[in-house]
């Protein structure tokens, strides 16, 4: 559920304010381009987070294959755009990292605690 919390809040960031996340991330200004691509990253963030828990973490790990592709294509473009390669390894990184959360929530098997549960 962390994972799907900590998607949803960064996805609103990017959707509402890109110039800002940007500017703190990146310390540039987006291009008109980056602008509607943070929008656009923000939105599918907010539908994949959502869409998670509403279903109780069941499309998660299809949600992590979907941010593998996006690693992979943000990879792809740092490869062939240098104005905007910090943009995309950012981007690729977040989503690597959203992967991470995702399949490792996978690899415990049903009903096994996670070590925060424990802990408590």
């Amino acid at each position: 559920m962390l994972v799907e919390l900590l998607r949803i809040a960064y996805g609103l960031a990017e959707l509402t304010m890109p110039v800002t996340l940007s500017g703190a991330l990146l310390d540039r200004v987006p291009d008109k381009r980056m602008h509607v691509a943070l929008r656009v990253l923000g939105a599918r963030n907010v539908v994949q987070g959502v869409t998670t828990l509403a279903t109780h973490g069941r499309v998660g790990q299809l949600g992590g294959f979907v941010d593998l592709a996006h690693a992979a294509s943000m990879v792809g473009l740092a490869l062939v755009d240098g104005r905007r390669r910090r943009f995309a390894l950012l981007s690729a990184s977040t989503a690597a990292l959203f992967a991470a959360g995702e399949f490792s929530r996978r690899a415990r098997p049903r009903g096994e605690r996670s070590p925060q549960q424990v802990d408590a």
